[in-house]
């Protein structure tokens, strides 16, 4: 286990934690109350086990439904989300300070409150932060490719990581995903399709997701998505 998250730590490209005066300033009004502080373990992006998080005490009540996004970004995909199912709670796992406070910037001016952050590598604290069989969706759009086949290792979309996203599933949660790059596609056709937990699915563009700066500039380069969901098999 403790190998497993080491080569996890290790794996990201670090980028600068500066943040501009603006993303400073939505964080110091806003982390307090939409950024989720959790106990971390050894390293900077690990979460330490045995803190299962109380969701509806976090949001101050139930939700609907529960979906979680791994990798927000600048917050793009679920902020437009969170706009448009105010009945859901979205909470989102991201490595990039900056890129989280420029998205509470942005929830901030779509006022949406059904929104939260945590800091941290989803594969290092999902199934410590949320109890089995507790979310409804899971999503996974555009994650790192690492398409040299030394970096393949490296890749969060791997067998262990799905039977991890498939312990926090409900039965018939769906895992949405997406890529702009054919290999990894395939790649995570591979995984899914031979996953004992999931049903995959080979659909066309999910109606949920937005189109974000960087898919642009990928279609501009001539990359165009594929999208997949696989639903989690009942128990």
């Amino acid at each position: 286990m403790t190998n497993r998250y080491h080569a996890r730590t290790t794996s990201f490209v670090r980028r600068g934690e500066r943040m501009t005066r603006s993303q400073a300033a939505a964080w110091e009004r806003f982390a307090d109350d939409r950024v989720i502080e959790v106990e971390r373990a050894d390293g900077f992006t690990t979460v330490a086990p045995d803190q299962t998080l109380d969701l509806a005490a976090i949001f101050g009540g139930p939700a609907q439904r529960t979906i979680i996004e791994i990798g927000t970004g600048t917050g793009d995909q679920i902020v437009h989300a969170a706009a448009l199912n105010p009945d859901t709670h979205f909470v989102g796992f991201e490595v990039w300070r900056p890129g989280i406070a420029q998205a509470l910037v942005k929830a901030n001016q779509a006022g949406v409150s059904n929104l939260r952050f945590i800091q941290a590598d989803a594969e290092q604290g999902l199934t410590h932060l949320f109890a089995a069989n507790s979310i409804d969706e899971v999503w996974t759009f555009f994650p790192d490719p690492w398409q040299k086949s030394r970096h393949h290792k490296r890749r969060l979309v791997k067998e262990t990581f799905a039977t991890d996203v498939a312990q926090v599933l409900v039965d018939g949660g769906a895992w949405r995903l997406a890529t702009d790059w054919r290999a990894y596609a395939s790649h995570m056709i591979h995984v899914l399709s031979a996953h004992p937990d999931f049903e995959l699915y080979n659909q066309g563009r999910f109606a949920g997701r937005t189109l974000t700066k960087f898919e642009a500039r990928a279609e501009a380069e001539g990359r165009f998505p594929y999208d997949l969901v696989a639903y989690r098999k009942a128990r």
